[in-house]
């Protein structure tokens, strides 16, 4: 399936969404502020574009492989470590690109 970035939408009351195009589908991928803050990603146009189009493409993927496409939104309390504190990015990304992996290799 093709995955295409359409545009990061106008700021919502609590974070941003964009638009993602799926095989002709409309799905929005969100950020809440609070991860914004946790991530310690600036509040700027460009940088939150390229978040969402990065992580949001990630999870689209593993949506896909779950069969579960939809909306969603990335919150601070979405990805924990064990010890209750929050995943990186460089862990949210290599999370994401396992739990694909795993995904895909259970259907064969």
């Amino acid at each position: 399936m093709e995955i295409k970035f359409i545009e990061l939408l106008d700021q919502t009351g609590d974070g941003y969404n964009a638009l993602f195009n799926v095989d002709r589908k409309s799905v929005k991928i969100g950020v809440s502020d609070t991860a914004l803050s946790v991530w310690n990603i600036q509040r700027h146009k460009n940088t939150i574009s390229l978040f969402l189009k990065q992580f949001g493409s990630l999870q689209i993927q593993l949506m896909i492989a779950e069969n579960n496409l939809r909306d969603y939104v990335f919150t601070s309390d979405s990805f924990k470590k064990e010890d209750g504190d929050s995943l990186t990015l460089e862990d949210l990304d290599n999370y994401l690109k396992n739990k694909i992996m795993e995904t895909e290799n259970k259907k064969t």
